[in-house]
């Protein structure tokens, strides 16, 4: 994102005084835009519209899984580490961390400097907690398929007040990596599973909550106490709106700084005003088309496949998300990814689409519905168009459109086939959380002892040619075998005042606690 420009100086709280300054022949929409500037400076409160919400939240990171909650996560608490857009691992809570000579075994060192919000020093008895969690069952984290089958819940030592050390069943090469994800924020021991109760909500990250309401909002304070020190924002004001185009416009006529992503063909609307920039994320979500292999006619592998080579994955991009992102051939990791297998072709095959479909009984074509919501920008707009693309293969999609609000609780997990999307991250933790068999939150119902296979023989080796290797293995394996569709990832699309610099991050969408105005 292109940093804009500092004022310095503006001290002139009249139009005209402006205009004089620039000289008579400056464009008004500039103008506008070097005044809200100079009202901007200095300011110390945000005030964010957030769609992607529901009413069933809670402030439980373990659970994180939409933006409203990744947001929270991001200011409120802290991880161990954190990770950019290529993976490199900075340290946070954890200063410095080392593996045994088989990484069958790491050790972490914490910083001293760290309290909890509510005062209590923060030791390595949080970590021990917080990692038990994430390997209960019954917390239902998306990070259980991940780690559980790699953490020995015996071998969890606390050495001392920061230093703990973690033994695992398997070696496991990526385990500082997956400490870096939004799960796997550090809660206090004692912390309540799912809990929406402000005074248990106790993190010790950059801002502390003082409001919270599932569904509707929340608010949060600096914490000046923070051990990377105190942010220049003061206050965090979020409303939850979930029509795209109002919070647009909220943003546009000055009531909000900024919004979570919208479409793109919102996104064309503001192409020009000088009081609005885009704040892009490269390649953020991997859009997909979930088909549960275990309900009719998703059961059957020649229908999964006919679909995906119905599709023109391009054209699918163009239509739904304006060509913001880069098309995929149903391999869940960006083509930008070292590890991406660039064998793989689903491209668009209609009549191999049709020799598939009447192959499996459906010599006429097929009838299906698809699922999907505005909760997230383009949603709608990628089913409307899949309908249209795949037609001419004879499948015949009805697209059922459901309200942002209940969608993830009644439509994720439960339809046959639907509408979703996932945060990018590393394959070593892709894969397991997507497509393992243990994983609560496997869509497609995929199962596969091959696929486990890969990725404990990648996980487990410090070649790098020989991860890459076994990765592509399993990478290829899922798009070939999975009913998940992926046709493409895209760009995530924020929207701010010109005048707020707003940090985007890959894991909690934004940053925050280093975003300021100019």
């Amino acid at each position: 994102m292109k940093k804009q420009q500092e004022a310095v100086g503006w001290n002139i709280s009249r139009r005209h005084a402006m205009m004089l300054a620039l000289g008579a022949l400056a464009p008004l929409s500039i103008v506008d835009s070097l005044i809200s500037q100079a009202h901007a400076a200095g300011k110390t409160e945000i005030k964010l519209a957030i769609g992607d919400a529901q009413v069933k939240e809670t402030l439980d990171p373990a659970l994180s899984e939409i933006t409203n909650s990744h947001v929270v996560v991001g200011v409120v608490y802290d991880h161990l580490v954190r990770y950019d857009a290529t993976y490199k691992l900075t340290p946070h809570l954890a200063e410095r961390w080392e593996p045994n000579s088989d990484a069958t075994e790491w050790t972490f060192y914490l910083r001293k400097d760290v309290k909890w919000h509510d005062g209590r020093p923060f030791t390595a008895a949080d970590v021990e907690y917080t990692i038990r969690r994430l390997i209960d069952k019954n917390v239902g984290s998306d990070l259980f398929a991940r780690l559980a089958p790699s953490i020995d819940p015996k071998r969890i030592v606390v050495k001392n007040d920061h230093e703990i050390s973690i033994g695992l069943l398997r070696p496991d090469a990526f385990l500082p990596l997956t400490f870096g994800t939004r799960q796997s924020a550090i809660v206090p021991t004692g912390f309540e599973t799912r809990t929406t109760d402000l005074s248990k909500a106790i993190g010790c990250g950059p801002f502390k909550l003082v409001s919270y309401s599932p569904g509707k909002g929340w608010e949060a304070v600096r914490n000046d106490e923070y051990y990377g020190g105190a942010s220049k924002i003061e206050r965090i004001r979020v409303s939850v709106i979930p029509e795209q185009a109002t919070k647009l416009q909220a943003v546009v006529a000055g009531d909000f700084d900024a919004c979570d992503a919208i479409q793109p063909s919102l996104a064309r609307t503001i192409e020009g005003n000088s009081k609005v920039k885009l704040a892009r994320l490269t390649a953020d979500r991997m859009m997909c088309i979930a088909m549960d292999s275990t309900q009719k006619p998703f059961n059957d592998p020649r229908v999964q496949m006919a679909i995906k080579r119905a599709i023109d994955r391009k054209k699918l991009l163009d239509l739904s998300y304006l060509g913001y992102g880069e098309v995929s051939n149903d391999i869940p990791v960006p083509p930008t990814d070292p590890l991406y297998p660039s064998d793989v072709d689903h491209s668009q095959d209609i009549e191999l689409s049709k020799k598939l479909l009447a192959e499996a009984g459906y010599p006429n074509g097929i009838d299906i519905e698809l699922g999907t919501s505005e909760s997230f920008g383009g949603m709608v707009d990628l089913a409307v168009a899949f309908a249209g693309i795949v037609a001419p293969a004879g499948i015949r999609v009805t697209v059922k459109q459901h309200p942002p609000s209940t969608y993830w609780d009644q439509v994720w997990l439960h339809g046959a086939m639907y509408v979703t999307y996932w945060t990018t991250r590393h394959a070593a933790d892709r894969l397991p959380i997507t497509y393992g068999e243990d994983s609560h939150v496997n869509e497609s119902r995929f199962k596969s002892p091959k696929l486990h296979e890969l990725v404990a023989g990648a996980l487990a080796t410090l070649d790098e040619a020989k991860q890459k290797s076994l990765f592509q293995e399993a990478l290829r394996l899922v798009a070939e075998e999975s009913g998940l569709i992926v046709p493409f990832f895209i760009d995530k699309l924020w929207v701010a005042q010109s005048a707020f610099d707003l940090r985007v991050s890959l894991e909690t969408q934004v940053d925050l606690a280093n975003s300021s105005f100019s």
